[in-house]
């Protein structure tokens, strides 16, 4: 009978059979006959098992360490699922006998109807300057060359991080580098990440070209994968055929295919190429259920993240455990950018080797070379600076503390001609915006942040990159482009003139990277040169330090000079911004105070990280505890610190119970509260989602989304059955875009997005 010790997770996995008897041989236990029955089972299940794996007994079997039984049980998941999915492997009728002579064709049948896509093969050793333009339609400059020759040379796969001005080709480096490193190691996909969904919806269609490309030359179909929650409302993403490989007539000759197979939230990683944001990696480090199957999925690929400046204390955690992993695994990475720390780089790639090193650190650790690629051969970590083959860029920078925003702008707009204005918060982007137009109003405004719905948001986008893209013309660039920090990342746009609030100095040689981006542009006259202006005017700004904290935003403005060379600049400010302080400089107790935030951040990341594999014992038996979630949601706060944004989807209540769109929406369409909406219906309105405010979101985080759900619940219950819709929280607006929740007024506005104010008492 079962043990009326409850079992700890300690002991000896053997001992499961004791503490779990009835799990095994059923409720009467092993002595019971019905337990003997099971027991002769299990002892032919093993047989069997041996037989097909060419043993003749348990003690030839080999011992694998912790990480191999990751794999093993990944790989086990996988089968399970496609084995106890009814669609593809229908269960036995009770009048079958199931006899062993058919469960060769069973499986032939399961396999043919789940026709999933090809293998990616890549066999690409070396790419010269003609393959390169043949791929990319333009020549390879000195970065790629010198990221390539790394790549062809590699004796064993490594970890590769490169530093490189914005606007260089570090994607093309990075995904032809990859190329190469999977022709050489056997890899069978690629994941790219990003930091946030905008990134990865904006680079998502260069990578969907390169992967077409590839799937087109071999003359196979190819696996991709979107992999973000609002993945199937993009529109490049949707328009991919969604479904099993053969079913695409298009893909005869090579392409891509979304299989729906992967399509599940935890199946995403299995894909041949994964786009997403890079919680799909950090998650990997993280105490979640079926994390083995996320670790099966990474370490067949070549690993890519850009952007890898852009996480803080709590998240680097986690990117860090991740990089432990895919060091013993052996996954090739790349890390991409363009202003990265070198304490920070000094981790990432201990991370990955485990701090095991040949030679001198020190020499690597704090170079400040720029460009600058760093790599591992074994355990040899090298350096290379490269060449800049490009010309360099004079930035002249103006502190701002006293000058009206407005002022500026009227003496900047002489003529035509682009401007652009970064502040750090929403709020403040749309009162600047307001006062912008209110004060000049003859001048083109366009306001982006994160709180516009997605529709409205890709309208906004791609008025962006059709205004001051790489593709725009003199005509199109008089305009000023108000935003928030998705102005900084991974966006290929172009100002005249930038005029930023106060940043840490990384971020904001990021928003200096979209100043003169494209050298052979022609500028109006008074834009010829390059300035940025530095406001400081709100440099003490609450918004500001709860975001970036004292110390950051003091040590920039402290450090900031009067002129910016770029790129040989880049590196020296952001290396000084960044270094250690001495108790007797000036700015010691607010960076004393910053590293101790720090620490408190990587205590609280340590309590759900996964445990690093050296670290592991002989078994990963009790490697996830008792009390891990399952929730997809869940798991993203748990890596992002558990400030997930609350989204809600925005309709109007039109009276007479139906609801609909804003006005400038899908041509005024009304849809039925009281009936569940079509799937074409559901589409339109999950392409209202937007992220509320974090004074709801963070502040009022349980009180938000109980009334919420209460008012869904009153007046929207038939929407709940629609299974797109399930789950999530609907606001609904009155007839003049307007409505209460928890002490706030919300607004939602064609130009300014989702506006919040503080609702008035008496």
């Amino acid at each position: 009978m079962r043990s009326t010790t409850p079992y700890q997770g300690t002991e000896d996995p053997e001992d499961l059979i004791e503490y779990y008897e009835e799990n095994f041989y059923g409720n009467k236990g092993k002595s019971d006959p019905q337990g003997q029955i099971w027991n002769q089972i299990w002892e032919n299940w093993i047989e069997i098992a041996l037989l097909y794996s060419d043993y003749s007994n348990l003690n030839e079997l080999p011992e694998i360490d912790a990480p191999i039984q990751m794999l093993l049980s990944g790989l086990l998941m996988m089968a399970d699922w496609i084995a106890s999915n009814v669609d593809y492997a229908p269960l036995i009728s009770i009048e079958e006998t199931g006899e062993n002579v058919k469960y060769p064709d069973r499986i032939d049948r399961i396999w043919e109807k789940l026709d999933f896509p090809d293998q990616w093969t890549p066999c690409c050793w070396f790419m010269d300057d003609d393959i390169f333009r043949r791929k990319y339609g333009f020549s390879p400059n000195e970065m790629q060359r010198q990221m390539l020759k790394v790549a062809e040379e590699a004796p064993t796969p490594g970890i590769y991080v490169l530093e490189a001005q914005m606007g260089l080709g570090k994607t093309e480096a990075a995904l032809s580098a990859a190329e190469i490193l999977a022709s050489k190691w056997n890899c069978e996909g690629i994941f790219f990440g990003l930091p946030t969904q905008a990134t990865a919806n904006g680079i998502f269609p260069r990578l969907k070209s390169w992967a077409e490309a590839e799937g087109q030359e071999e003359e196979v179909r190819l696996g991709i994968r979107l992999a973000h929650g609002m993945a199937t409302l993009h529109n490049g993403y949707r328009e991919l055929f969604h479904g099993q490989a053969s079913q695409n007539e298009d893909c005869s000759t090579g392409g891509l295919v979304v299989h729906e197979w992967f399509e599940g939230r935890k199946q995403a990683l299995l894909s041949s190429f994964v786009i997403g944001t890079v919680d799909q990696l950090l998650m990997a480090a993280l105490q979640q259920k079926h994390v083995m199957l996320r670790h099966l999925g990474l370490s067949g690929k070549v690993v890519i993240i850009d952007e890898c400046h852009a996480y803080d204390a709590y998240m680097s955690c986690y990117l860090e455990r991740a990089l432990e992993w895919l060091g013993i695994y052996k996954v090739p990475v790349i890390l991409l950018s363009a202003t990265l720390p070198s304490e920070r780089r000094a981790k990432l790639v201990e991370a990955y080797h485990g701090g095991e090193f040949y030679g001198e650190p020190d020499e690597w650790r704090e170079n400040k070379a720029y460009p600058l690629l760093t790599y591992t051969y074994g355990n040899d970590v090298r350096q290379c600076k490269i060449p800049v083959d490009t010309p360099r860029k004079q930035i002249t920078i103006i502190k701002n503390q006293k000058e009206n925003l407005l002022d500026i702008l009227k003496e900047l707009l002489l003529g035509d001609g682009c401007v652009g204005v970064i502040v750090n918060t929403v709020s403040q982007a749309q009162k600047v915006a307001h006062d912008i137009r209110q004060e000049i109003p003859n001048y083109p405004v366009l306001l982006v942040h994160s709180r516009f719905t997605i529709e409205d948001r890709q309208k906004i986008e791609e008025m962006l990159l059709t205004r001051i893209g790489k593709a725009s013309v003199p005509e199109t660039r008089n305009i000023i482009i108000v935003g928030t920090q998705i102005l900084e990342q991974s966006l290929d746009i172009d100002f005249d003139c930038l005029i930023t609030q106060l940043a840490p100095m990384d971020l904001l040689l990021q928003r200096i990277g979209r100043l003169h981006r494209h050298a052979d542009r022609n500028r109006p006259e008074q834009f010829k040169n390059p300035v940025c202006i530095v406001d400081e005017c709100e440099q003490t700004d609450n918004g500001s330090r709860q975001i970036y904290g004292d110390w950051l935003l003091m040590r920039t403005s402290e450090l900031l000079p009067d002129m910016i060379i770029l790129p040989d600049d880049i590196s020296l400010l952001v290396q000084e911004t960044y270094r250690d302080l001495e108790k007797e400089e000036k700015l010691y107790p607010l960076w004393e105070e910053h590293k101790r935030k720090q620490k408190v951040k990587e205590r609280k990341a340590e309590n759900h990280r996964l445990p690093a594999g050296k670290e592991m014992e002989e078994t990963i038996h009790g490697l996830l505890g008792h009390d891990i979630r399952d929730r997809e949601l869940d798991a993203m706060a748990r890596v992002r610190e558990g400030e997930f944004a609350i989204s809600v989807l925005i309709m109007i209540d039109l009276g007479n119970r139906n609801a609909g769109f804003a006005p400038w929406q899908s041509r005024g369409e009304t849809i039925s509260m009281d009936h569940m909406p079509s799937e074409d219906e559901c589409c339109k309105i999950l392409l209202q989602k937007v992220q509320l405010p974090r004074s709801l979101s963070v502040y009022k985080y349980q009180e938000c989304v109980e009334e919420l759900e209460k008012r869904n619940i009153k007046n929207l219950e038939e929407w709940q059955h629609a299974k797109k819709l399930s789950g999530e929280l609907i606001l609904m607006l009155d007839q003049t875009l307007t409505t209460e929740l928890c002490g706030f007024i919300l607004c939602y506005d064609e130009q300014y997005g989702l506006i919040c104010e503080k609702e008035e008492i008496g």
